[in-house]
């Protein structure tokens, strides 16, 4: 009995001694994947592949994770990484345990190439939500930290709208789209060139939904310009004549309301594109909540009457029935009926006015049958 419990003992130090071996292989084999993802050695890579073929499986059943791919785009491997999207196509949308997918961090890192890679091999990337519910344009719409880092962000963002104009649409956690992160940021360049994407790709009514999007704090982005004082962005704005300059935020303030009175330009620029205060604006008395509370009409109960017989109509047959059925009155009687020396003048006139009413009525009824009849008959 000993003998037995000493070689059960033994087997399980041996499997567990096993067990420890692989996990201490497998982490030295990631320790060995993220330094090859850094230099970008393929062919390095292919080898700790052969040593073990499920290296890969792990990083791509895990939620959030800094996988090579993400390696590879903060050090601009561009070969390397494209490896690792052919292998694991997922790795391109996954995000790190930071929130970052591989586009975010080739934006971060300033690895402008491998930016273009990302987007020459699927531009919808440019559309992934990390962080914050910022996606890459997001970061871009950001001012740089030198005038070249800047320049270079000007450049991606005309390439991001070119390849996916949509991308202009996307907003964040605090609902904020890439044109509000432009302008808090006090970055005018890139509000220029965003706003220039929105023309060459969307319509008036569509720049204008984009432009009158409010953020979490219920400001537009020309709330925001004149808050901080942008003469720049508020003339531009007004130059465009594509935002409602009276529009109000969600205290029901107007552009003029919040604009700073010693700021002559910005007021300058707002009172000629005719700026007023909130309580200077028209007072909308009912709302549409208001209206269709109100009373029906008498015309109105009419129409919906109409309206419900006819969609509630089953078949043509009831139709010609109840067609024959109201004509059948006025075709027996003729219009007016038939005088007798019995009847008094003013009893017989209104029988007569009656009767004509009921005619007509009765042939207008018919007629707004007829649409009806028409659209769903089968006959010949």
């Amino acid at each position: 009995m000993s003998f037995n419990l000493f070689l059960i003992s033994e087997f399980w130090h041996l499997d567990h001694c096993n067990s420890f071996m692989l996990a201490s292989c497998r982490m030295e084999c990631h320790e060995r994947l993220k330094i090859v993802a850094q230099e970008g050695d393929i062919d390095m890579f292919y080898n700790l592949l052969a040593e073990d073929p499920y290296l890969l499986d792990h990083k791509d059943t895990t939620s959030f994770i800094h996988t090579p791919l993400h390696i590879a785009a903060s050090h601009g491997k561009i070969l390397f990484a494209m490896e690792m999207i052919i292998l694991k196509p997922s790795y391109a949308r996954k995000l790190n345990h930071h929130g970052l997918s591989p586009m975010h961090l080739a934006v971060l890192n300033r690895q402008t190439d491998m930016v273009r890679e990302f987007l020459h091999y699927e531009s919808d990337l440019v559309r992934v939500r990390g962080r914050e519910g910022k996606t890459p344009l997001h970061f871009l719409a950001e001012k740089g930290h030198d005038h070249v880092h800047h320049q270079e962000k000007l450049c991606l963002l005309t390439e991001f709208l070119s390849a996916c104009s949509l991308c202009i649409q996307d907003v964040t956690n605090r609902s904020e789209t890439a044109l509000h992160i432009a302008v808090k940021n006090q970055n005018f360049d890139a509000f220029d060139c965003l706003l220039q994407g929105l023309r060459r790709s969307f319509d008036n009514n569509d720049i204008r939904n984009v432009i009158e999007l409010k953020d979490g704090e219920g400001n537009n982005v020309l709330h925001i310009a004149t808050a901080t004082n942008q003469y720049q962005v508020v003339k531009l704005l007004l130059k465009s004549k594509i935002i409602d300059v009276n529009a109000k935020n969600s205290k029901g303030l107007t552009a003029l309301d919040i604009s700073d009175p010693h700021n002559r330009e910005v007021r300058e620029f707002l009172l000629h594109g005719g700026a007023l205060n909130a309580k200077s604006l028209p007072q909308v008395l009912k709302d549409d909540g208001d209206n269709l509370r109100s009373n029906i009409s008498f015309k109105e109960n009419v129409i919906i009457f109409v309206r419900r017989f006819k969609n509630n109509t089953s078949s043509n047959l009831s139709l010609i029935l109840l067609a024959a059925i109201l004509i059948a009155p006025a075709a027996v009687s003729p219009l007016g009926g038939v005088w007798q020396d019995n009847k008094k003048p003013l009893k017989y006139f209104v029988y007569h006015m009656a009767n004509i009413i009921t005619h007509y009525l009765m042939v207008l009824f018919i007629c707004l049958l007829l649409p009806c009849l028409n659209m769903n008959s089968s006959f010949y």
